[in-house]
């Protein structure tokens, strides 16, 4: 049994502008109408779950942060947003966020594995990896011969992660 954290947690955060009458909407308090998983057809809004905050950037640019969980949250959520306007036309807008929003941090961790320091402790019997720049550790791996029950530091033949510091 490994010590790999499989609820790896990440902050994405989305943007979307509002303008009325071609100049930029400013003050506005957008609030989410609809806010659901396409997994199960649950409204978020309705189930009164906390939904995050919408916040003004400035310019008619409005932002909120939604904190994908990787092994517990859907692929996506569908969201509907009033925006605060009076024009029917600029009143919703609609959008569509996924889990995968997120990758970039995870690519780049393969990339930090990938270019990392490794270095083989004997004494253990282990792989560990470390970032090229930084030197702290990124994880380690216990190391097997062929035949999978002994422990080995020489010409090893696989390896089962002991911990791997999430990204």
């Amino acid at each position: 049994m490994s010590n790999i954290d499989q609820t790896i947690k990440e902050y994405v955060t989305y943007s979307f502008y509002l303008e009325s009458m071609n100049t930029a909407a400013t003050g506005k308090t957008p609030t989410f109408v609809n806010f659901f998983d396409i997994s199960n057809d649950t409204d978020l809004v309705v189930t009164a779950a906390v939904l995050p905050e919408i916040k003004e950037v400035g310019g008619g640019f409005y932002k909120f942060a939604y904190e994908w969980t990787k092994d517990v949250d859907p692929v996506a959520y569908l969201l509907k947003i009033d925006t605060g306007l009076d024009d029917q036309v600029e009143k919703y807008i609609t959008m569509r966020i996924e889990k995968t929003d997120y990758m970039s941090s995870a690519v780049q961790r393969i990339v930090d594995i990938e270019q990392g320091t490794w270095e083989i402790d004997s004494a253990n019997n282990q792989l560990i990896i470390k970032h090229a720049e930084t030197g702290v550790e990124i994880g380690r791996w216990n190391l097997f011969d062929s035949g999978g029950e002994t422990g080995t530091s020489r010409n090893p033949f696989y390896r089962v992660a002991v911990n791997v510091k999430p990204y």
